[in-house]
């Protein structure tokens, strides 16, 4: 059965497994590359057509729920995927565990949300501009399933259902401009990519003969990887703030415009980000199995 054996992760420059490594990073740049293209020239045209005012409410709903969203997470990503390569015979029970763990996280974060909007000032369509964003960290869940592929240094499967997640989500933020669709849809477009990146990764692993149904859930298992993640979700709560916190800032001193301004420039920035993540979680299996 496949998944079943232990699989060899470990580094032999000149070997097999150095190849395999290296292009399984191939892989993981290749799909930053093509997303960060799309997103600089589609986002050019999204950026035209809202106007800074409009862009920058987006980019104003964006950081707000960014700054709760990471609790969703549980700070499970490399935890999860440190023990698939360690027990690859129990992946099972770790997604079954992890996937309800963040499904729980998902609620725990769009809560605090719902608290967060209550000392805010923020109209009636701003706040459900928010919630439509918050909603893609229930689709987020189901992204455990990535952690199963970079355990097995098999970032193409993963790469492929991304590489098709942006592809639509742009086709349909151009159908959005061309059809003059008012902002919300734009928000909607944020949660319709983590969709398609659900259905598309429980579509890949099950043609990889697995199934979601097997999951299982452990009580015991979940208090174990909750005590070993939760100094990673303190830790993703504070760079949450610092990374997103000066969109909120900027929005509420300075307006909408001139926040516009700032997350077009921001995205810029970020978008290179990409190459210390790759390469990290590329090499995160060999990292484990070196030990």
């Amino acid at each position: 059965m496949p998944g079943e054996d232990q699989i060899n992760t470990k580094i032999n420059f000149g070997s097999e497994a150095f190849k395999k490594y290296f292009a399984n990073t191939g892989w993981m740049f290749g799909e930053k590359i093509v997303r960060m293209i799309l997103a600089f020239f589609v986002g050019i045209y999204v950026v035209r057509y809202l106007g800074p005012e409009q862009f920058g409410l987006l980019g104003y709903a964006i950081g707000f729920v960014g700054l709760f969203s990471t609790i969703s997470t549980l700070g499970l990503d490399g935890i999860v995927t440190r023990e698939l390569v360690k027990t690859p015979h129990k992946k099972d029970l770790l997604l079954g565990t992890a996937f309800l763990l963040r499904i729980i996280g998902a609620v725990a974060s769009v809560s605090l949300l719902a608290v967060g909007l209550l000392i805010t000032q923020d109209d009636s369509s701003t706040i459900i501009l928010m919630f439509v964003i918050a909603s893609s960290t229930f689709f987020q869940s189901v992204g455990i399933i990535e952690y199963f592929f970079q355990s097995r240094v098999e970032a193409k499967y993963a790469v492929l259902v991304q590489f098709t997640g942006v592809l639509l989500t742009s086709a349909f933020k151009l159908f959005l401009i061309l059809s003059g669709a008012s902002l919300i849809y734009f928000a909607a477009a944020t949660s319709l990519e983590f969709l398609i990146l659900s259905v598309g990764f429980i579509i890949i692993y099950r043609q990889r003969s697995f199934n979601i149904l097997s999951w299982k859930f452990s009580k015991s298992l979940a208090f174990t990887l909750l005590s070993e993640s939760w100094p990673l979700i303190l830790s993703g709560m504070v760079v949450a703030v610092y990374v997103k916190i000066d969109q909120v800032l900027i929005k509420n001193i300075m307006g909408n415009e001139q926040n516009g301004y700032y997350t077009a420039a921001a995205r810029l920035c970020e978008a290179w980000y990409f190459i210390p993540v790759a390469i990290t979680n590329s090499l995160f299996p060999a990292v484990i199995n070196a030990k």
